[in-house]
């Protein structure tokens, strides 16, 4: 995302969502994927600073491979975006560019996400 105080903002925004919980938010390395995978959260919102997207993408695979069921957003710009995050099923569910996105746009996102996954969800028990 383009800056920290902005990755902040969307953090607080969504844990003052009643129907969202946040499960945390941490930079994105080994150990935000091994907590990722641990915490199984339905909505995995990824928003990398300028540079990063290449780390991200490898999350990406990681939770895929991980937690296939949880919802992945990206927030990368569509230049950033590296090859594996635009390659089948080892790609993100949705991408916002961060710049065009305002935050309540992507808190619509999450919330979308969230509700598409339950949706999903009984089909896959059954």
């Amino acid at each position: 995302m383009d800056s920290r105080s902005r990755r902040l903002r969307l953090a607080y925004i969504v844990d003052l969502h009643p129907d969202v919980r946040l499960l945390g938010h941490a930079p994105v390395d080994r150990s935000c994927l091994r907590a990722t995978i641990a915490r199984r959260p339905e909505v995995l919102v990824l928003a990398p600073a300028a540079g990063r997207a290449a780390e991200a993408g490898h999350l990406v695979v990681g939770v895929r491979r991980g937690n296939p069921t949880t919802m992945i957003l990206a927030l990368i710009d569509t230049e950033e975006r590296p090859a594996s995050l635009l390659a089948g099923e080892l790609s993100a569910d949705r991408f916002l560019s961060p710049a065009a996105a305002p935050l309540h746009q992507v808190l619509q996102a999450v919330l979308d996400a969230g509700r598409a996954r339950r949706a999903v969800e009984p089909a896959r028990t059954k």
